[in-house]
């Protein structure tokens, strides 16, 4: 389990460092794209560790989703009402959420090293 999260917040950490570069050299919205499907993946193996997670990490988790599930909703409803913020809702705004990921990542990753089987 130990080296599952560690390559896992590893290859995330990775990823979210090549996207952010690729933005310096290109259009990067495919290669963000599959970081955001990696990034959900990684979330739910975690949902489903949440057993070897403390409080803090727990709590992290469940912020994580919550901006996701905002993101989605209000990406739904105003990208079609306002099409000037699609900058905002397909590239600042999941970036974001990726780094709150590699976080989230970070923590898990902690847990798992210091977990003690009861």
């Amino acid at each position: 389990m130990e080296k599952l999260f560690r390559f896992l917040h590893i290859i995330n950490l990775l990823a979210v460092l090549a996207t952010g570069i690729a933005y310096i050299f290109t259009y990067a919205l495919l290669l963000q794209f599959w970081l955001g499907v990696y990034q959900l993946s990684i979330g739910i193996i975690q949902l489903v560790s949440l057993r070897f997670f403390t409080g803090k990490t727990k709590n992290m988790l469940l912020i994580y989703w919550g901006c996701v599930a905002l993101w989605f909703l209000t990406w739904i409803g105003m990208a079609s009402v306002y099409p000037e913020v699609k900058a905002l809702f397909m590239i600042i705004i999941p970036m974001l959420i990726a780094c709150g990921s590699v976080f989230v990542s970070w923590l898990a990753l902690k847990d798992i090293l210091n977990y003690k089987q009861p």
